[in-house]
């Protein structure tokens, strides 16, 4: 069966925590046992920059429904770091991007989409995803 690339594609909206650092958003899907969001993030700067995710109790989100998920529920890595409730850190040189993740457990199955993702960062701002479509 075809499966159109538009059909497949998640949408959502990224606010960036830092001017030099462009975030994509790659794919929202259901898991096994969690939901996880993919994106990838590349320094356009001409200088090393030190990204920190937080997540655990820092990092939160919402479904459409209004069910928030932090603490255990919430892990985030990057770079292919192991996936943590705490932090997952990177140094991205000049030029370099890489791909990092967001794990929600315990995500209502009925949801949708998640209208807001917060992970705080070391950065100027946290880093926030508006209105991701979740992938069945």
């Amino acid at each position: 069966s075809n499966v159109s690339l538009e059909s497949s594609k998640t949408t959502g909206m990224v606010q960036t925590c830092n001017e030099y650092l462009d975030f994509t958003l790659l794919d929202c899907k259901y898991g096994t046992n969690y939901t996880e969001l993919n994106f990838r993030v590349k320094n356009i700067s001409d200088k090393t920059i030190s990204l920190r995710l937080h997540g655990g109790q820092s990092g939160y989100a919402y479904d459409d429904f209004g069910n928030k998920y932090s603490g255990l529920n919430l892990k985030v890595s990057i770079a292919g770091s192991d996936y943590s409730n705490w932090d997952s850190s990177t140094e991205l040189p000049a030029g370099i991007y890489t791909n990092g993740s967001i794990r929600f457990y315990d995500v209502d199955t009925n949801a949708t989409e998640f209208g807001n993702i917060t992970i705080p960062t070391n950065q100027e701002s946290d880093l926030i995803f508006t209105n991701v479509k979740i992938r069945k």
